[in-house]
């Protein structure tokens, strides 16, 4: 075990989310901060573990009363902030279902989720008004909605802290995560507290974290990725997570994350991205230069591959390492997280304790070390399912295995290479070719700053590589270039028949370009 604080959390099986947040208050009460939410330069909203216990009660004991029940589904559409978190917790901690929903979706797509997951309540607040009276009036299942700006006098001013009456258990679920929908309509991805406990923990086993540490909260708070890592870990350990509200104003998010000290800094590859590549006097202005060092001691990305070129080059810029992690929301969503001292480059690591990662090819046959295929999970973290999807659910869950839809492969000392998605797979005249090799490629240049590549289907049926590239402000590089330099690191066939320049790229709301798209 880590911490000897943690030995009796850690000994405890299927914990609940909201006997954790319980045995939290507990143990640190109010000496010690559980959240922080800047509001402006000069000041700040913060709760310490005791505060956020008793505001998750009285938010419980609320909707309660309202008739919310054991199972319901209660949509979150809010922007980052701690009654965001609160909503959450109070939701799992009387046995109900959390739906955390993206601020960037149409009406239209949130109309989709809400009548897919068949949501009995809204939490939400004053700048989704409009919007969230229409979801009300049109979609049946919605019983009411609450906004957070009267959260204090609904619930905090006189509430009852006292702990709600629950049966929930570990193997309930706690949440309903919606994917991106990439590949086809969104799916809720069904999470129990077991699920997501389970990958909390599995994460503090492999990277030290301790009560003084504090996390940056600063992407949407919607996303799985987001959830565990920038709130479960930190909760887990007994750390403090730093909730920016929006990264609109990048120079404040960062000003924001050192002037809070945080010493954990999780961000997706286009952050890490912006930052490697921003000229010193962006940085200067933001913070003194020095104090970047100092106390962020480690950056994890995660959320979509990290481009090695990024990942060196940022190192190199702040000293800072830079670990990367892969996982999807189907799995809590971590599977696999480098340490500082054991990592390799291009790797995402070693999988996380008790979760087995294996490697298969097209016919189930399990690859040996080095060879690449579909990547296969299994272990506590995996989900439940589909909600209400049973087909859907049967051909990604087989014989206790969630099939990825990743390439991969491992090597001979277990750690973890991400090749490619299975879909995005070129074949061209027979041979197979990784859009993610050819990426990596185009990102050696430092003129580009965006790149996809994605396969064209020719007359013939055959596939030939295509690349769309977004070029950094202010420079210029032509086709011919980019082929020439390519053939000193490529097969001839793996180069792009075409290379399409763009302003911009599609992308989904975590940054991951949409390859269909294009």
């Amino acid at each position: 075990m880590l911490y000897d604080i943690n030995l009796h959390i850690f000994r405890r099986q299927h914990l609940t989310l909201g006997e954790l947040v319980k045995l939290k208050a507990e143990e640190f009460g109010s000496k010690h901060l559980a959240l922080i939410q800047p509001e402006t330069d000069v000041s700040f909203r913060a709760l310490t573990y005791k505060d956020f216990n008793d505001r998750v009660n009285q938010l419980a004991h609320f909707i309660l009363k309202k008739g919310i029940k054991k199972s319901d589904r209660v949509a979150i559409l809010l922007r980052n902030s701690i009654e965001f978190i609160i909503s959450y917790f109070a939701i799992a901690k009387i046995g109900a279902i959390a739906v955390p929903l993206n601020i960037m979706l149409t009406f239209e797509e949130l109309d989709f989720i809400i009548q897919d997951a068949k949501a009995s309540a809204l939490i939400t607040s004053e700048s989704f008004e409009e919007m969230a009276d229409e979801l009300v009036a049109r979609i049946d299942s919605l019983q009411f909605k609450l906004e957070i700006e009267n959260f204090e006098r609904d619930c905090f001013k006189h509430g009852d802290i006292s702990e709600p009456d629950s049966v929930c258990a570990g193997g309930d679920i706690a949440t309903l995560i919606y994917t991106s929908g990439t590949t086809g309509s969104p799916k809720g991805v069904m999470l129990t507290h077991d699920n997501l406990i389970s990958n909390a923990k599995a994460c503090l086993k492999r990277v030290k974290i301790t009560p003084k540490d504090r996390f940056s909260c600063l992407l949407l708070l919607y996303h799985s990725f987001t959830l565990t890592t920038c709130v479960l870990v930190p909760f887990y350990a007994g750390a403090t997570s730093v909730v920016i509200k929006s990264l609109k104003n990048f120079k404040e998010v960062f000003k924001q994350i050192i002037k809070n000290k945080v010493t954990i800094l999780i961000a997706i590859p286009p952050i890490y991205r912006i930052l490697s590549e921003a000229r010193t006097p962006f940085l200067l202005t933001a913070f003194p230069f020095s104090k970047l060092l100092n106390p962020i001691k480690v950056c994890v990305s995660g959320g979509d591959a990290l481009p090695l070129d990024i990942m060196h080059r940022f190192e190199k810029k702040f000293g800072i390492p830079l670990i990367e992690g892969y996982g999807l929301t189907e799995a809590s969503p971590v599977v696999a997280l480098s340490t500082v001292k054991k990592r390799k480059p291009g790797s995402v690591g070693r999988p996380l304790k008790k979760l087995e990662v294996k490697i298969v090819d097209d016919n189930g046959n399990e690859m040996p070390a080095g060879g690449t295929g579909e990547i296969l999970i299994k272990g506590p973290s995996v989900m439940k399912g589909y909600y209400d999807k049973p087909e859907e659910t049967a051909a990604i869950l087989k014989d206790g295995w969630l099939y990825s839809g990743d390439l991969g492969k491992l090597d001979e000392d277990g750690f973890l290479y991400i090749v490619d998605r299975k879909k995005d797979l070129i074949i061209s005249k027979g041979l197979n070719i990784y859009p993610k090799e050819v990426e990596d490629a185009l990102y050696t240049f430092m003129e580009i700053k965006e790149a996809a590549v994605v396969g064209r289907r020719l007359e013939d049926g055959d596939e030939v590589p295509v690349a769309y590239v977004v070029l950094k402000e202010g420079e210029n590089i032509t086709e011919e270039a980019i082929h020439a330099h390519l053939k000193h690191l490529l097969a001839h066939y793996k180069i792009p028949r075409r290379i399409d320049f763009r302003k911009e790229l599609p992308k989904t709301p975590t940054g991951k370009i949409l390859k269909r798209s294009l």
